[in-house]
């Protein structure tokens, strides 16, 4: 350990970190913190009574708050116990604090700049030295105070809100010299009323990491869940309801000024079950694919392409269709994982076995399934690793479809069918890696065209037997290293290139927690809680560490 630096306690702990380098070279650590935003019950002489903290739905909170407490006013006038006239509800915004740490004194870190943005944190994608922010604020007046059944006091919040200019209802953000408005105006849909429209506004800031500067904002008032980037174009999605779910979703086009709203669409269901969202959307060739899932009484996959027309998205294409009826997954099953490639997409649903389809997309108006794959488990995560050969990662199941250990394994796509060809397993039922559902936690490096290393944390148990009593039992935690050979030929292979473990039975000590590593040439870097460990890839067994933070 060569250096440090403390942060300020009161932003809480890191979100994100983002590298800033000049020419190969690292010069500054882009750290992104928070704090949560919450709504206050106020009483009548306007002291805060309660609050209650909130990680990105203050809005729907607040609402529900605030139609609690109106609806009230006649049992509080009549001896009730609710809260109302004398206590209502106001909202306090969350802020996100971006810092950029100057490391190329690495024995001496300090910070070099930092700016604080109103609301509450979404998302974030980088692309080259340009970041993008997506953040959730709630507009608020101090004053505003419940009117059901008040002309009075209707009549008074009329007042503030015809003295209050729009500015003062966007979020602002401050770079050390006071507080500015991120933007002037804000979009709102087609055909919204005094009496609709959404509780909050939707940022999407741009921030050059290395010139230092807010370069931009765009602001939306609608719902923002899924964040999905191309090089050339921003998506944000949110599920409407009424009748029936939809997924709504607003493209962005990314430019020296920032983001720049382009079109919008909409499509039946809505982004969810098992894996990351971002990965049910993907751009290609000015094309957005996007799959969704509607709940009735058995789960409907569809798979949508929609193409911009002036201002919308218009579908262009969808599976299952007239020519193509076949569906995504049996009756009951649910999507684990979603992977894009050029002129394929692969989905994985479950239920008892694992079912992996291959879809070809190479005419965008007559999407078709190529075929399936159906194995014991489910994969969560799935990496193309050329055109032809697909890692998976995710959990084994017996048929039944009873969860068991973690299961790595190599597809090949060859043919249109996918044919598994060579499978890992690790550990029993019990056994555990953050890999299942955070992809950061995944280390992926292509060596040449004909081999990648993988390596992947986990926390394997074992089952054991004591006087005919199966249980599991924990053995370690450590770093799963994975090789895969042969990605040029007919005969690829996925072999078990050993654990560095970090934890083990025999030390008594219970080894979940977090943990993430590096690959670099032939050395491998391991990071669990804070310790960390160095071993070279062909012998993760005589691993360096633990090393302790002083």
């Amino acid at each position: 350990m060569v250096g440090h630096i403390a942060l300020e306690q009161e932003w809480g702990q890191i979100n994100e970190m983002y590298l800033v380098q000049d020419e190969g070279d690292t010069t500054h650590l882009a750290v992104i913190r928070k704090q949560f935003g919450y709504t206050v019950r106020s009483s009548s002489g306007g002291l805060p009574a309660s609050s209650s903290s909130s990680s990105g739905s203050v809005s729907t909170f607040a609402l529900a708050a605030t139609s609690s407490s109106t609806s009230a006013s006649s049992s509080s006038s009549t001896g009730g116990s609710l809260p109302y006239p004398g206590d209502y509800y106001q909202v306090k915004n969350g802020r996100i604090r971006l810092q950029l740490i100057d490391v190329k004194n690495p024995s001496l870190p300090q910070q070099d700049w930092a700016i604080t943005l109103d609301g509450d944190f979404v998302d974030s994608r980088r692309i080259g030295d340009m970041l993008y922010v997506v953040t959730r604020f709630n507009p608020w007046i101090p004053g505003l105070q419940p009117d059901f059944l008040d002309e009075s006091r209707r009549a008074a919040n009329e007042q503030i809100l015809a003295n209050t200019s729009v500015t003062a209802l966007l979020p602002q953000y401050d770079v050390g010299d006071g507080n500015k408005p991120l933007t002037g105006s804000c979009y709102i849909q087609d055909g919204v009323n005094q009496q609709m429209g959404y509780a909050n506004v939707i940022n999407i800031t741009a921030i050059d990491l290395k010139n230092q500067q807010l370069v931009g904002s765009q602001c939306m008032n609608g719902a923002a869940d899924t964040l999905s980037l191309s090089l050339e174009s921003l998506y944000l999605t949110g599920t409407v309801y009424g009748g029936s779910a939809k997924t709504v979703i607003h493209k962005f086009s990314l430019g020296e000024e920032g983001p720049a709203y382009e079109a919008s669409g909409r499509v039946e269901g809505y982004i969810t079950g098992r894996g990351d969202p971002a990965f049910r959307l993907h751009e290609h060739e000015g094309d957005l694919r996007i799959v969704t899932t509607e709940w009735t009484s058995s789960p409907i996959h569809r798979l949508f392409i929609l193409s911009q027309s002036g201002d919308e998205l218009e579908v262009v294409a969808q599976l299952p269709n007239s020519a193509q009826p076949a569906p995504i997954g049996k009756p009951g099953e649910d999507i684990y994982s979603v992977r894009f490639d050029a002129d394929r997409a692969y989905i994985v649903t479950f239920r008892n076995t694992d079912p992996l389809y291959a879809i070809d997309l190479s005419d965008r108006l007559e999407p078709k399934i190529l075929g399936e794959l159906e194995i014991p488990g489910f994969a969560t995560y799935m990496h193309p690793l050329n055109s032809r050969y697909l890692f998976t990662f995710g959990r084994d199941a017996d048929e039944f479809g009873q969860v068991q250990g973690l299961k790595a394994e190599l597809i090949d796509t060859a043919d249109g069918t996918p044919k598994s060809v060579g499978t890992i397993f690790i550990g029993s039922r019990s056994s555990y890696s953050e890999a299942l559902s955070n992809l950061k936690a995944l280390s992926l490096l292509r060596i040449n065209d004909d081999e990648w290393r993988i390596a992947l944390p986990v926390s394997v148990w074992e089952l054991e037997s004591l006087d005919g009593f199966y249980y599991d039992d924990w053995k370690y935690s450590g770093l799963q290293l994975i090789t895969v050979t042969g990605l040029e030929g007919d005969s690829a292979q996925i072999e078990n290139a050993g654990t560095l473990k970090a934890k083990t039975a025999e030390e008594n000590f219970f080894g979940y927690g977090f943990s993430r590593s590096v690959l670099h040439g032939d050395a491998v870097f391991f990071a669990h809680n804070n310790a960390f460990w160095s071993a070279f890839w062909s012998a993760p067994e005589q691993a360096n560490g633990p090393k302790f933070k002083q």
